[in-house]
């Protein structure tokens, strides 16, 4: 099995096992801070699009509905794409019945939805929610995005990691890091046990622990999102916002990393668009 397809197997895996209890498990996505970043972004991507009618959107790794179900809120037609059937099923359990006609569900890996010759230039947004650190080969995948979007069409990635920093800091800053992150590695330990805990009991089967080494492949090293963006706009995408950020497990870190204003972010997102006027790229 080549490196490509063990990181494919074991994201099917682990999001399988992990859908039941994903949104509490997950607290730095679905926390306050990080929900108002999301909800101000897609504000913005909703005034982008105003004019546009029977909006499109394609959520690739849609998971649990993060973005899925927001983009359905705003009356847009989504096609909610994931690897793992179990996340499917849960996102279908959110979904309001008077709504369904709007949601098309697709078990599917990132690249195969990507390279689909049949879709290209259809989709008015396509968004990812901490999916990237996730795939064999994420250029590959934005690369194809342009051709999938309509010209003017907006490419939202948010929440994904940055390579760390090796900026050097002053001893008491570097102290003050190293003391929330190491608060934030034991709430997250501590709640993970409370869940996985809780879920034991509900199945009347032990939760064991799940091992992301190999799913989260490119988190540890991070996303040169700089790199990412430079090729995009090589490639006829012009940014419309970037930034990069801390997050934290616990919302209260969150707000005193922020309140603070510390360096060294662990994240970023960003909107881009495709040209309005490019309409060869999507002819293949």
């Amino acid at each position: 099995m080549n490196v490509a397809d063990r990181i494919r197997n074991s994201n099917i895996q682990v999001h399988n096992r992990e859908a039941p209890v994903y949104d509490a498990a997950h607290p730095e996505i679905f926390g306050r801070f990080e929900q108002q970043r999301i909800a101000k972004d897609i504000d913005l991507i909703a005034s982008l699009i105003a004019t546009r009618s029977c909006v499109r959107v394609l959520d690739i790794g849609c998971g649990t509905g993060n973005l899925a179900l927001k983009f359905l809120n705003r009356g847009y037609h989504v096609r909610a794409v994931d690897i793992s059937s179990q996340m499917i099923e849960v996102l279908r359990s959110k979904v309001d019945l008077t709504a369904l006609h709007r949601i098309e569900f697709i078990v599917s890996d990132a690249a195969d939805i990507m390279t689909d010759t049949r879709t290209y230039g259809t989709w008015d947004v396509i968004a990812f929610s901490s999916v990237l650190h996730h795939l064999p080969d994420y250029q590959t995948v934005l690369s194809f995005c342009l051709r999938q979007l309509r010209p003017g069409g907006i490419l939202y990635v948010c929440h994904e990691p940055l390579p760390g920093s090796t900026e050097e800091k002053r001893f008491g800053l570097s102290l003050v890091i190293r003391m929330l992150d190491r608060a934030d590695n034991i709430y997250i330990y501590a709640r993970k046990l409370f869940v996985y805990l809780v879920q034991s009991l509900r199945n009347r089967k032990l939760f064991s622990r799940i091992d992301y080494s190999w799913s989260d492949y490119h988190a540890k090293i991070g996303i040169n999102a700089d790199e990412v963006i430079r090729q995009l706009e090589s490639e006829g995408a012009k940014t419309l916002l970037y930034e990069t950020y801390r997050s934290h497990f616990a919302s209260v870190l969150t707000w005193l990393d922020w309140f603070l204003g510390l360096p060294q972010h662990s994240q970023f997102r960003f909107i881009m668009q495709r040209h309005p006027d490019d309409a060869s790229r999507s002819a293949g």
